[in-house]
């Protein structure tokens, strides 16, 4: 199964641990996650079609170790969905991430949701298609788009 972006490490300016609503600044590194499952402590995912997944991972791959959050998606889409978040008045998401495998492979769209169970509610902000295999640092400042919140998101797939 061919993974196109699968490797996220997100570390947020938005810091404490999570419930279901979060309020800016906040932090995530994914490490008091449970490896091989999906997303947790408010964190969600939608997945569609084959080969897609969001599930936490550990191992020499994480930006900060042990843990980082993988979205794969070969012929799907797949959306890692934040906790609700409050106070998104000057706040910008943060984040470090890479491809697992070389180009060519669909962008990494940042964007918020209104409802984190409708992929349909999801308004884009950024799309990041310049990714390779090394980890770069990202900025989205998310300070115009409290209305089209309260999820963060991040897509990959087939959009």
């Amino acid at each position: 199964m061919k993974k196109i972006l699968s490797t996220i490490s997100i570390i947020f300016l938005f810091a404490g641990l999570m419930a279901q609503t979060i309020a800016a600044p906040y932090s995530q590194n994914f490490d008091t996650m449970t490896v091989a499952q999906p997303p947790s402590q408010g964190w969600s995912a939608y997945i569609s079609g084959t080969g897609s997944q969001v599930l936490t991972t550990g191992g020499v791959n994480a930006y900060s170790a042990p843990n980082f959050m993988r979205i794969g998606a070969s012929s799907g889409t797949s959306i890692l969905i934040s906790p609700e978040i409050t106070n998104l008045a000057d706040s910008k998401a943060t984040f470090w991430c890479r491809i697992a495998q070389a180009a060519p492979f669909p962008a990494l769209i940042v964007g918020m949701m209104t409802d984190n169970q409708d992929p349909d509610t999801f308004y884009p902000i950024q799309t990041i298609n310049t990714l390779n295999q090394t980890y770069q640092f990202f900025e989205v400042v998310l300070t115009d788009y409290a209305d089209y919140g309260p999820y963060l998101a991040f897509k990959h797939g087939n959009v």
